[in-house]
C-alpha cells in the first residue's frame, strides 16, 4: 500500500479520488522535524496532517516519529470538529481504541478542554494517542501549571507533553500570544536535544491558511529556529485543477454603509438578486455582537423579506445547548445546497472551524487575515460566489474596536487590487507584493516566555496566600470581561437549592458590565445601584459558606457564575436574541431537549453531592476562560474597567482570608529577577500599593486562621 491508497482509506474516498498534491508531498517525508504548513482553506489540512503521522507511526512503524499527536486549537468549536474528524479517520482504519484493556496497535483519542473528561491518558505513556485540546489546557500543562489538573499531576503532564510529541498548532492566526509561547517552548526543546538531554523527539507543526514565517522569529530564541524551518505550500505551477481553476469569487469596490439597517437592506437586495438562495445561502459577517444583533433585527422586521426566508444568528453569546444544534440544523455541507433560502448573520466565530459554503458573502471590513478566512466561507467546494465588503467608516480605534483602524486601512488598500478573491488570486497577490505583508499580517506578542521563567515553573508549591505563579499572560492575551449566567426554576420567595451545578451547556457568557446594568441598573456620578433592581432575583455561590446568596453589584465580576430564575424570562435578557427561536430559546433551559429528565433534573443543571474544597475545580471544568485563573482571582485584572468593584471584591475576599491579588516578594518571580524585599505583583507592577496589598494579605491570613469555624476547609 502506498500513501495515496492509505489516505483514501483514512478519508473514506473512492478509488477514483486522489489526495491533494501537497498531502502526498508531506506524507512522503520520512524524517519528522518542526515544520510550517500554509495551505488555503478547504484543502484538507486536518486530514493531511493526521494521515502523515499515522502513515509513519502506525503503518510504517517508524519509532523516530513521536507516539503522541498533540493537536492544539484556539477555540472549543475547533476542538469538537477536529475530534470528530480524527475519530472518523481512526475508525475507518480500524485503529481507534475502544476502551478495552488491550491497547496494542490502537490509538486513543483524548479531549482536553473545559467540561470534557480527558481520560487517563497520562497513565499510558507507552501507547500511541491523539490529544486534542484548547491552547488554554494544553499550553498550561506544557508549562507545568495544568489548568483544571491536580497539582500532583502537573510534573507528569509537563514531562509527557515535552517529550515524544508532535505538536500541531492549528489556526495559529487566532492564538495571539499562545503562538509565541509555542515557538519559545520548541526553541527550548531544540536546545535540550542539541545538548543531548532529550529522551525522545518533540517537534511542532504550525498550520494556517494565513501563516507568516515572520511570526515565529520574534525573539533571539526563535530567530534561528524559524530560519531553519521547512515549509509546505502549494507552488504556483501546482495551482491547477479542483478548487483552483473552478472557483470564482468576484469582489467589487468596498461599499460604504451608514448603519446596521442600511446593511440589512443591502443584504436583502443581494439575496433577492441571487434568486433567494437559488445557489445557496447568504452569509453576513460583522465584527461585533451588537452589530450582528442590529442587522438581524432589521432583517427580521423588514417587510421586503420573503416570509419563507430562514434567518439565523450566530455569535459567542449563546449557551452551549444552542450551539450544539447549529451543526445539525444549518452549519453543514448538506444545508448549503442550491435552493437553500437562508440568511445567516454572524460574527468572527464563523471564520474558522465551520463547514459552510455561501453563494453570497457580505462581510464588514476587517483585518486582512480575518478577511481571507471569511472569503473561505463561500464557494468552499468550487463554483461561483458573490463577495461584497462594506465599510462603516470608523474614524478612530475606539470606533473600530475590536480591531485597530490601521489594520482596517491596510485591508482596504489591499482590496483595491482585487477583482476576484478566489484562492488563486490571493496567493498570487501575496507573492507579488511581499512589501505589504508586514502591514497585512502584523504580529507583536505582548509577552515572551523566557528560559529562566520556565525554570522557575519547576517549583509547583503555592505561595503564602495559596496562589500560584500566573502563566495566563503566556497562554492567551486580553483581559477576561465575561461572567457566566445560567437559568433554573426557583419558586418565588424561595432560595435556590444548594446542589444546583451548571454544566457547560447551560452557561451563557455575558459582559460583566452589561450584566450589572441588567440586574442592578445603570450607575452615574450621582446615582448608585449597589443591589439588584426591584423585582430582580439573582444568586452567586458563596464559597467559604458553601451556599448561594443574593447577588450584589460588587459580586458581578469577570469569571463569576450567576443563577437567574427562569420565571424572569419576561424581562430583557442580558444576551442577544437566539436566532429564529427568539428570546425564549436563550432563557428557557427546561424546554424540548433541554427539558426535565426522568430523574426530575433540569438539563444543563446537574445535582451532585458537594465536596468541600471542590468548588474551584468544578468551575474550571465548566468552561474555558480567556485567563484561567483561580476562580476567585479572575476579576483581578478588571480594575481598569471598574476599579471600585475590583477594590470592593478584593477587600471582601481578604476578609475571608483568600487574597485575590497575588503579590510575590523576594528575589524570584514570573516577571523576572528583582531586588530582594521589593514587592512585585504577578502582572509585573511594583510599588507602594502592592506593598500594602502584601500587608493586607498577611493580616487577613492571620485573622482568618483564628476566626475560621472549626472543621471548615477554606474554599
Amino acid at each position: 500500500m502506498n500513501f495515496a491508497d492509505y489516505f483514501r482509506k483514512l478519508a473514506g474516498l473512492s478509488s477514483n479520488d486522489t489526495p491533494h498534491q501537497w498531502q502526498e508531498n508531506i506524507g512522503q517525508q520520512s524524517i519528522c522535524s518542526s515544520h510550517l504548513i500554509r495551505i488555503p482553506t478547504g484543502f484538507g489540512k486536518t486530514l493531511g496532517v493526521l494521515a502523515t503521522w499515522l502513515w509513519h507511526r502506525a503503518y510504517r512503524q517508524d519509532d523516530t516519529w513521536p507516539r503522541r499527536l498533540v493537536w492544539c486549537l484556539p477555540v472549543r468549536v475547533l476542538v469538537e470538529q477536529t475530534e470528530r474528524e480524527v475519530r472518523g479517520a481512526l475508525t475507518r482504519l480500524d485503529l481507534l481504541w475502544d476502551g478495552n484493556p488491550d491497547r496494542r496497535d490502537k490509538f486513543g483519542v483524548h479531549v482536553l478542554m473545559g467540561g470534557a473528561d480527558p481520560g487517563e491518558w497520562h497513565l499510558h505513556p507507552e501507547h500511541c494517542a491523539v490529544l486534542i485540546g484548547t491552547q488554554d489546557l494544553l499550553l498550561s500543562r506544557a508549562l507545568n501549571r495544568g489548568y483544571a489538573s491536580p497539582r500532583a499531576r502537573w510534573p507528569m503532564e509537563f514531562g509527557l507533553l515535552n517529550q515524544d510529541c508532535l505538536w500541531v498548532m492549528d489556526e495559529v492566526q487566532l492564538m495571539d500570544v499562545g503562538l509565541a509561547t509555542s515557538a519559545q517552548l520548541q526553541a527550548f526543546r531544540r536546545d535540550e536535544a542539541e545538548a543531548g538531554k532529550a529522551l525522545r523527539p518533540c517537534h511542532t507543526w504550525w498550520m494556517s491558511a494565513t501563516l507568516q514565517p515572520a511570526w515565529l522569529g520574534k525573539s533571539p530564541d526563535t530567530a534561528t529556529l524559524s530560519a531553519g524551518l521547512t515549509e509546505t505550500r502549494v507552488p504556483p505551477h501546482s495551482r491547477i485543477g479542483h478548487l483552483w481553476d473552478d472557483v470564482t469569487k468576484p469582489c467589487g469596490e468596498v461599499e460604504s454603509v451608514k448603519d446596521g439597517k442600511a446593511l440589512a437592506k443591502r443584504v436583502l437586495a443581494l439575496h433577492g438578486e441571487a434568486g433567494d438562495g437559488a445557489s445557496g445561502p447568504t452569509l453576513v459577517v460583522v465584527n461585533t455582537v451588537d452589530r450582528a444583533v442590529e442587522v438581524f433585527e432589521a432583517l427580521r422586521i423588514d417587510k421586503q423579506r420573503r416570509p419563507g426566508t430562514d434567518l439565523r444568528l450566530i455569535h459567542s453569546r449563546f449557551r452551549g445547548a444552542e450551539k450544539a444544534q447549529w451543526r445539525d440544523e444549518f452549519l453543514n455541507k448538506d444545508a448549503c445546497s442550491p435552493g437553500t433560502d437562508r440568511i445567516i448573520v454572524a460574527t468572527q466565530v464563523i471564520e474558522a472551524g465551520v463547514d459552510l459554503s455561501a453563494a453570497v458573502l457580505m462581510t464588514e471590513l476587517a483585518p486582512w487575515a480575518s478577511l481571507v478566512q471569511r472569503f473561505g466561507r463561500c464557494a468552499r467546494w468550487g463554483g461561483k460566489a458573490q463577495v461584497v465588503v462594506v465599510d462603516f467608516g470608523y474614524k478612530d480605534d475606539r470606533a473600530a474596536a475590536p480591531y485597530g483602524k490601521s489594520d482596517l486601512d491596510a485591508a482596504r488598500d489591499a482590496l483595491a487590487a482585487f477583482e476576484d478573491v478566489a484562492p488563486l488570486h490571493l496567493e498570487k497577490f501575496e507573492e507579488d507584493h511581499p512589501e505589504r505583508l508586514p502591514s497585512l499580517y502584523p504580529y507583536e506578542p505582548g509577552h515572551l516566555l523566557l528560559r529562566h521563567e520556565v525554570d522557575e515553573l519547576f517549583d509547583t508549591a503555592p505561595d503564602l496566600s495559596g496562589g500560584d505563579i500566573d502563566i495566563s499572560r503566556f497562554i492567551r492575551s486580553g483581559e477576561e470581561r465575561d461572567l457566566q449566567v445560567f437559568w433554573a426554576e426557583v419558586p418565588a420567595k424561595t432560595e435556590p437549592q444548594s446542589d444546583f451545578r451548571p454544566t457547560r451547556e447551560a452557561l451563557c457568557a455575558v459582559p460583566f458590565l452589561k450584566a450589572r446594568d441588567w440586574l442592578c441598573g445603570k450607575e452615574s456620578s450621582g446615582t448608585k445601584a449597589p443591589r439588584l433592581k426591584q423585582g430582580m432575583r439573582a444568586w452567586v455561590w458563596d464559597w467559604p459558606e458553601g451556599e448561594s446568596r443574593t447577588a450584589e453589584r460588587r459580586d458581578l465580576y469577570p469569571g463569576q457564575t450567576v443563577l437567574e430564575p427562569r420565571a424572569s424570562r419576561s424581562r430583557v435578557e442580558p444576551c442577544s436574541r437566539s436566532g429564529a427561536h427568539g428570546q425564549e430559546a436563550v432563557l428557557e433551559a427546561g424546554q424540548g431537549k433541554a427539558g426535565v429528565d426522568g430523574e426530575g433534573r433540569y438539563a444543563g443543571i446537574s445535582r451532585r453531592p458537594r465536596r468541600r474544597g471542590s468548588g474551584q475545580r468544578s468551575i474550571v471544568r465548566h468552561h474555558d476562560m480567556a485567563n484561567h485563573r483561580h476562580p476567585r482571582q479572575a476579576h483581578r485584572d478588571s480594575g481598569a474597567a471598574d476599579c471600585d468593584s475590583a477594590i470592593a471584591n478584593t477587600r471582601r475576599s481578604l476578609r475571608s482570608g483568600r487574597a485575590l491579588a497575588r503579590c510575590r516578594q523576594g528575589p524570584r518571580g514570573i516577571s523576572g529577577v528583582h531586588a530582594p524585599g521589593r514587592v512585585q505583583t504577578p502582572s509585573g507592577r511594583s510599588g507602594e500599593s502592592a506593598g500594602r496589598c502584601v500587608a493586607l494579605q498577611r493580616e487577613a491570613h492571620v485573622r482568618h486562621r483564628h476566626e475560621r469555624p472549626p472543621g471548615r476547609i477554606p474554599a
